[in-house]
């Protein structure tokens, strides 16, 4: 498990969210993330971390940086609300083989700050779901993994093992996705979103399947999760059987639940037993939420009577989290001694439960679920002075024997409620995206980014159903909207949000603001960690160029006086040649984009209409081979074509195409 040494003093495990940290001089860059449900205030944090952005640099680089899959059970989580994450929705033309999509899985993509070549994968594997619940009131593991690119073919077996279940992962989100559309990731094939996407996906494929390991991580597509277990615990290195085990879980089975002791607890002590995985009279424990433990509650009598303990879980930063953790743990013990030996931890999304634990995943009694068997190494049973927290059972795992009144009773247990159902409610629009076209003697339109054979009804600000041109785009009198509401299906009863793209290829961004010349330059030369600051949506001071951006007699102001702006000009395209020829060459189209985008932002300064009655183009040296790195210094190659149609494009937004070079 990824525990950090740190003195017993501060020992003070990572919550979920934390674990969306970039290592050190890191970035966030692109992630897929499963799971049942999440919310906007989780999302919002951890995406904060991710990027190192706030909510509202986000909205404005209108990137997606993760990908998000949930039961279709959950809301839509929009790109308004979340900047950054993109929720797909249900394929409503495939049928998922699996009652909930309950596995609660991340794979994140950070990249070296320092050196852009170097990359670091992280494996997330919960037991709680994406929400801010699991992080004030839920009582969840994780386990994190952690790869760097020096290791991609390291033959140390920790390494390799890593890259099997970051493999196992990848494989897994694969197949998931088929059953949600995600199209979108490839609407702009020269823009920021698929060259992250496309990234993502070429490092996970440069890495091979390293001989000799079998992926820690397993999930029940073919077998159920009972069904492997015994297999993946010998391959933890020790195949002995133990003496003791413990079961905890966010949920057991219903009420009703099968056999005197409920079936899967049966199932789960005889499958070790048949494997001698356990010994036929080991310590057996069961940690509960005594306030919902469903079958557990009314089977208190016969688990005693079969030689059970069920116990109080106990949160080890002493919150009073409830249990919402589903793990299996087994080790060796000895009277008198605290050393714990021979220990396997099973932790995942599987609720031990039919569906969640002994059953596949199938339509009506499977859930799809995923988990990991870690082999902890050694451990100590209970906290003691000059003991590590971080090896010690009770401090990792929700679990503690510091007194016999943690034993629970019948009158101590509550059945509370079985796992609610929920209705479907999410599914994906026929359109993913549309693109916004604007004209200066025309109609403003959304035009559809796919082709589409359902119909469907795009609905405006007013709540009223828009109307097409003759090129069978919409018609849109109202300003650029970041999504827009489409309704279809029988009665138009079904409907969700859909990002719009706009020229600049951001998806879902909001409308930018204009930008003096100052302001540009603090965006791109942070680039590419940091893009503008989270007040931007207001007006903000320009430090120098405030004196002339609102004086109608700029123009009219002497040769002296005019320098001024000239040189201010001549700086900043001197400070974007000096910047961009360092630019890694990976990098190099998300560069000129950004360039693009907040040189358009400088349209309104009132520099250039002087440049303009001047008869010069100022942006005209960026052209000049000095001014340009190595591998983009002219049209022979691909970079350079694609930064001379940017500057291309620059120009004529910004009115100087016509105008002499310098």
């Amino acid at each position: 498990m990824a525990l950090k040494k740190i003195p017993s003093d501060q020992f003070r495990p990572l919550s979920l969210v934390q674990y969306f940290e970039p290592p050190e001089n890191y970035t966030g860059i692109f992630g897929w993330i499963c799971g049942y449900s999440a919310d906007t205030d989780f999302l919002n944090l951890a995406m904060e971390r991710f990027t190192g952005k706030t909510k509202n640099i986000r909205s404005r680089d209108g990137l997606i940086n993760i990908i998000l899959m949930l039961d279709k059970g959950n809301p839509q989580i929009s790109m308004v609300h979340v900047p950054g994450v993109y929720h797909l929705g249900r394929d409503i033309n495939k049928v998922q083989p699996f009652r909930l999509l309950h596995a609660k899985l991340a794979l994140l993509h950070f990249k070296s700050i320092e050196n852009p070549r170097k990359s670091f994968l992280r494996l997330l594997v919960s037991t709680g779901n994406w929400t801010c619940q699991t992080l004030s009131e839920s009582l969840d593991l994780v386990c994190c993994l952690d790869l760097i690119s020096n290791d991609f073919t390291s033959a140390e077996y920790e390494k390799k093992q890593i890259r099997a279940d970051i493999l196992a992962a990848w494989d897994f989100m694969k197949e998931l996705r088929n059953y949600f559309p995600h199209s979108i990731l490839t609407a702009n094939r020269d823009k920021e979103t698929y060259i992250s996407c496309n990234t993502f996906e070429q490092i996970l494929s440069s890495i091979s399947k390293p001989k000799g390991c079998v992926s820690r991580l397993f999930d029940n597509r073919n077998y159920s999760l009972l069904d492997q277990l015994p297999e993946l615990i010998k391959k933890t290195g020790s195949d002995n059987a133990r003496n003791y085990l413990a079961l905890g879980s966010g949920f057991y089975q219903k009420l009703q639940a099968f056999g005197k002791v409920p079936s899967v607890i049966h199932k789960i002590l005889h499958s070790l037993q048949d494997e001698y995985l356990l010994t036929k009279n080991p310590e057996k424990e069961i940690f509960v939420n005594s306030k919902a433990c469903q079958a557990i509650a009314n089977s208190i009598g016969n688990l005693n009577e079969n030689r059970w303990t069920v116990r109080e879980a106990i949160d080890p930063l002493d919150r009073k989290r409830e249990l919402h953790a589903k793990f299996i743990f087994s080790a060796n013990q000895r009277e008198g001694s605290n050393t714990c030996s021979s220990g396997w931890l099973y932790l995942g999304s599987g609720n031990l439960t039919e569906a969640g634990f002994t059953n596949k995943m199938s339509l009506i009694k499977g859930n799809l679920e995923v988990g990991i068997v870690l082999s902890p190494g050694s451990l100590f049973w209970q906290y003691v002075k000059g003991v590590r927290p971080e090896e010690c059972v009770d401090k990792i795992l929700p679990m503690n024997w510091d007194s016999d009144s943690a034993i629970l009773l019948k009158a101590d247990l509550h059945a509370g409620e079985d796992m609610a159902d929920r209705d479907e409610d999410y599914k994906a629009a026929p359109v993913s995206w549309f693109n916004w076209i604007e004209k200066d003697d025309a109609e403003n339109v959304l035009e559809p980014g796919e082709s589409c054979e359902v119909e469907y009804e795009l609905i405006n600000p007013e709540n009223l159903s828009c109307s097409k041109n003759m090129d069978g785009n919409w018609i849109w009198n109202f300003s650029q909207p970041s999504i827009v509401k489409v309704k279809w299906g029988p009665d138009l009863k079904f409907d969700c949000l859909v990002p719009v793209i706009d020229s600049f290829g951001r998806i879902a961004g909001k409308q930018l603001n204009t930008l003096e010349l100052d302001e540009a330059w603090w965006q791109l030369d942070g680039y590419p960690e940091f893009m503008g600051n989270e007040d931007d949506e207001e007006d903000t001071e320009s430090l120098e160029i405030d004196d002339f951006q609102n004086d109608a007699d700029l123009i009219r102001r002497s040769v002296r006086t005019q320098s001024y702006p000239i040189r201010k000009m001549m700086e900043l395209v001197e400070k974007i040649a000096d910047k961009q020829t360092g630019i890694a060459q990976r990098d190099w189209q998300i560069w000129c984009n950004r360039l693009e985008q907040c040189l358009f932002q400088t349209r309104d300064s009132k520099i250039y209409e002087l440049f303009n009655q001047m008869n010069l183009n100022p942006l005209s040296p960026l052209r000049e081979e000095s001014f340009r790195p190595e591998y983009a210094k002219d049209n022979s190659t691909g970079e350079g074509q694609y930064y001379e149609m940017v500057l291309d494009k620059i120009e004529k937004s910004l009115n100087l195409s016509n105008l002499k070079n310098l």
